[in-house]
């Protein structure tokens, strides 16, 4: 059986990122109403791609679970290319600056 994946979650993953979201952002993500985390779910990565990449660690496998959950892989409710832009940051972690030295 497949675990469930829903509002549990998805506070673990805000629990899991908060350092990196402004107080009153925070705030409004955290205040979910009728269990209706989705749209939050994707604002908060529409949020954190604000940010460089290289310093937001991350569940990816918890994110994606989720986005799946969320409904949100192939067409976002905020912005339609979501998870595709999502997608292009996180691969830019994983080029290391610091391997382009001369």
């Amino acid at each position: 059986m497949a675990k469930s994946i829903g509002l549990s979650e998805y506070f673990v993953f805000v629990d899991e990122i908060a350092e990196h979201l402004r107080p009153d952002f925070l705030r409004c993500v955290e205040d979910i109403e009728y269990g209706e985390w989705e749209t939050s779910f994707e604002a908060i990565l529409l949020e954190l791609m604000k940010l460089p990449s290289q310093n937001v660690s991350l569940d990816l496998s918890m994110v994606e679970s989720l986005a799946a959950e969320a409904g949100i892989v192939d067409d976002g409710v905020l912005d339609p290319n979501t998870w595709q832009k999502f997608r292009v940051w996180t691969a830019r972690k994983s080029k290391n600056p610091s391997s382009l030295e001369s």
